[in-house]
């Protein structure tokens, strides 16, 4: 049987996301989502996919080829987004060369973030491209338009809308990450189905929280809530600030240590103020140190609906501490076992303050990384990506 030839693309740079002080070398592309599911998929079905990895990146001038864990990866000259928004980032020698490969062979087009610029064009590529995307957090243009703009972006949303449509119904099937997004896709009839991205549960493993807290200098008796992620409304930033004032006036051994942000982040500044702890992101191998510290992990706690479950929680889940979000409706599994997870807020219906004290009271056990596991380990999301990949294939022979 001949390999299934399949291209990982991501549509932006990576400095929108780490320091751009700091070399790129090979083990730190692993990070990168489109990498991470290459090689997933490698190690999953070793021989049946001939796997690529392309990507952009503005502070290369010209294009050139890595290996990074046995796979080629190609990086494109690029230049930074208008407004610095990823989403909007257009590497055209990647899209020419794109372009070039679909009109010479069939190969499966695995976009990484959809609802973007590149995602769009790429969407309209020759039809020997047979085109899958996973969306990463940026939600399509008309839930961004049903939940409300400024006139000047509404405007500038409607105007974009057409060709996004268009797009979207040239790819063959799209990975959801929240059931509203996975809705609002088949409203459209573009086949989807919902897929979070996987967690790698070797290097998150549960480990001694009181070795973590002495090698990060926090205090031993404190009960900390950790969130992870950008320091925006988006994520109900500002309630948690809010919620840990009244935790810490009943619990005073309560702790906020917060990271994840930018500094032009607009809770930036709250954030750094607020918290008992709070930094910009943290390198990713010295994550799983920090959620050993926790006793709850905060993910997301405003509306869940665009956003999924995070991979956040389930790095948490996976070591054992449990979460607190507003997105655990989103997970898949029964009831039973969304209950042994954390504490799944509601807005609106619950009091926060209240939902962080139970989240710092709830004894951790074993439960939250055996239930994880089944649902959100790399080779279970590898063989669901692979059996979307041989269904279109072979539908298109």
């Amino acid at each position: 049987m001949s390999k299934i030839r399949v291209l990982h693309v991501l549509n932006h740079s990576p400095w929108y996301f780490r320091d751009p002080t700091r070399p790129m070398d090979a083990q730190s592309m692993t990070d990168d989502w489109h990498v991470r599911t290459a090689t997933a998929l490698h190690r999953a079905f070793p021989g049946r996919f001939a796997l690529e990895c392309w990507r952009p990146d503005w502070r290369e001038p010209r294009e050139k080829t890595v290996d990074v864990n046995g796979l080629a990866c190609r990086i494109f000259p690029s230049r930074p987004a208008p407004l610095g928004k990823f989403s909007y980032e257009t590497s055209l020698p990647m899209l020419r060369a794109l372009w070039g490969k679909a009109r010479r062979e069939r190969f499966i087009l695995h976009m990484h973030e959809v609802h973007s610029a590149f995602g769009v064009l790429a969407g309209l590529l020759p039809r020997n491209a047979i085109k899958t995307a996973h969306n990463h957090g940026t939600p399509p243009l008309g839930l961004r338009l049903a939940e409300g703009r400024p006139p000047a972006k509404r405007l500038a949303l409607t105007a974009a809308l057409p060709l996004e449509n268009a797009s979207l119904a040239r790819y063959g099937h799209v990975f959801a990450i929240s059931d509203r997004e996975l809705s609002y896709l088949r409203g459209r009839r573009v086949p989807a189905s919902k897929l979070t991205m996987g967690v790698d549960f070797q290097a998150f493993t549960p480990r001694d929280k009181a070795l973590a807290r002495q090698r990060l200098g926090l205090p031993a008796k404190a009960k900390i809530a950790f969130y992870i992620g950008r320091y925006f409304r988006l994520k109900g930033v500002d309630k948690i600030l809010d919620a840990m004032d009244a935790v810490r006036s009943s619990l005073p051994e309560a702790c906020l240590l917060m990271a994840g942000g930018f500094p032009q982040d607009e809770l930036f500044e709250q954030v750094m103020a607020r918290a008992d702890r709070g930094m910009p992101r943290v390198p990713h191998a010295d994550l799983p140190d920090y959620i050993a510290a926790s006793d709850l992990c905060i993910i997301n706690v405003a509306e869940p609906g665009l956003l999924g479950i995070g991979m956040a929680a389930v790095e948490a889940m996976a070591m054992d501490v449990p979460v607190l979000s507003s997105a655990l409706g989103e997970f898949p599994g029964p009831a039973a076992e969304r209950d042994r997870l954390g504490i799944w807020y509601r807005p609106g219906r619950d009091d926060l303050a209240q939902a962080v004290r139970q989240g710092l009271a709830l004894e951790a056990g074993p439960c939250p990384r055996e239930i994880a596991r089944k649902y959100y380990d790399w080779p279970v999301i590898a063989a669901e990506i692979a059996r979307v990949y041989e269904e279109l294939w072979d539908a298109r022979q």
